[in-house]
């Protein structure tokens, strides 16, 4: 058995977007939460006992990085040294090898590879063999195909071979476009393993022949980042397609929520439902030590009048008050009204327009006609399938059977139209 632990842009140092007005204890712990989710896959390593953990690219966030980013990598990697687990990594778009510091001060057992294609050759703990190959940028607008260039190189030869590069494999949108290769070039390769760097998302392209996969950033930067991040735990055993577990490292997590304001009769009530939400968003990952949130007020309610008088801006301030020094702490990055007045239907039926038509329409079939059973029947032709039973098992003879629900049914469709259109 040989077990891999690999992660990829690690953006050390990397600023916080869309966080203002923090006191100077959490803006360091922000700043600092790259290095601490970086600490955590070394504490993973240690703690699994791994043969091997490899870095994708962008270990700092700029090649222009100062002296604390690398001293606090190398004093992780010296950890890694110290507990005998080599370490391999390669330089990507944000510190390639002409504009990076990091190189001839690496602990031992530590490989960082050149712009040239080349294999590292080690041992793992039960003796098999281990070659990785791997080539790292050597500027940050690399368009050639790395990957191409591995493949030339290979040497056929007993153990694991896996190839480590930062790259875009089948043009990712949102990511540049560095290093491009296509997802058939990797699968028909003969490389055991492709542990990519560049794309911020996890993903796993091929469970198996090769594996292939992205482990996403180490930790959530920006509101576009939201999630769990962190690293995977590879297990190849002597026989069978190569394990892999997600373990989760990051200390700050960006997510988006929402509350409704529909059954809501004043601001406490809304107060107390956002912090509902914000207690069941905790429950969901106690590990996480700092959320950012994008909180939106949705819905429509007697609330809204009130709500847009007094904007949310001040609901935001009483809220972060309250959850900004708790642990785990939450910061609101933003807070938006998007909820809606109350629709008075006997108004907009007076109106003579497409929307009041709209609700003509529904008055119509909430009451007995042909129209009405036309409308079921066709329904139920869908509903009486078997795929459809499977799920919804009892709707047929409620349809058919309970007229309440049918006029139920109408009047919430009603209501989403209208609520589209208003």
């Amino acid at each position: 058995m040989i077990r891999i632990l690999h992660c990829s842009d690690l953006h050390l140092d990397s600023p916080f977007i869309g966080i203002n007005q923090l006191d100077q204890k959490m803006a360091n712990l922000l700043r600092n939460s790259t290095y601490q989710a970086f600490r955590r896959i070394v504490d993973e390593a240690i703690k699994n006992k791994v043969d091997l953990l490899t870095v994708g690219g962008d270990v700092y966030d700029s090649a222009d990085h100062g002296l604390h980013p690398l001293v606090l990598f190398n004093d992780q990697l010296r950890r890694l040294s110290d507990a005998e687990i080599p370490c391999c990594i390669v330089a990507g778009n944000h510190d390639p090898l002409k504009r990076r510091r990091l190189g001839s001060t690496l602990p031992c057992g530590c490989f960082l590879f050149s712009d040239t294609p080349s294999v590292v050759n080690l041992e793992a703990k039960n003796g098999q063999q281990l070659n990785v190959y791997g080539i790292s940028y050597a500027i940050n607008a690399v368009t050639a195909n790395l990957a191409q260039k591995l493949i030339e190189i290979y040497q056929k030869s007993e153990g694991i071979n896996i190839a480590l590069l930062h790259c875009n494999v089948g043009g990712v949108a949102d990511f540049e476009n560095y290093a491009p290769c296509s997802v058939d070039e990797l699968k028909f390769s003969p490389f055991d393993a492709w542990l990519l760097g560049h794309v911020h998302e996890r993903k796993i392209i091929s469970e198996t022949d090769p594996l292939i996969l992205y482990p996403g950033n180490i930790q959530g930067r920006h509101i576009r980042e939201t999630g769990k991040r962190g690293c995977y735990l590879i297990t190849f055993h002597d026989s069978g397609p190569p394990h892999t577990d997600f373990l989760p490292v990051n200390q700050v997590r960006w997510e988006i929520g929402e509350t409704q304001i529909d059954d809501l009769d004043d601001l406490d009530a809304l107060v107390e439902l956002i912090d509902q939400g914000f207690e069941d968003m905790i429950e969901s990952d106690p590990d996480t030590e700092i959320w950012v949130v994008r909180w939106n007020i949705i819905g429509r309610g007697a609330l809204q009048k009130e709500l847009s008088t007094i904007g949310v801006g001040e609901l935001r301030e009483t809220l972060q008050e309250r959850w900004r020094d708790r642990s785990p702490a939450i910061l609101i990055e933003q807070m938006t009204d998007m909820c809606k007045a109350v629709l008075d239907i006997n108004e907009i039926r007076k109106q003579g327009n497409f929307i009041s038509m709209v609700i003509e329409s529904a008055d119509l079939l909430t009451e007995e006609n042909d129209k009405k059973t036309e409308i079921i029947e066709k329904l139920l032709t869908v509903i009486d399938s078997p795929s459809f039973k499977k799920w919804l098992p009892n709707l047929s003879d409620r349809l058919k059977e309970d007229d309440d629900f049918i006029n139920e049914i109408i009047r919430k469709g009603m209501m989403h139209s209208l609520n589209s259109m208003n």
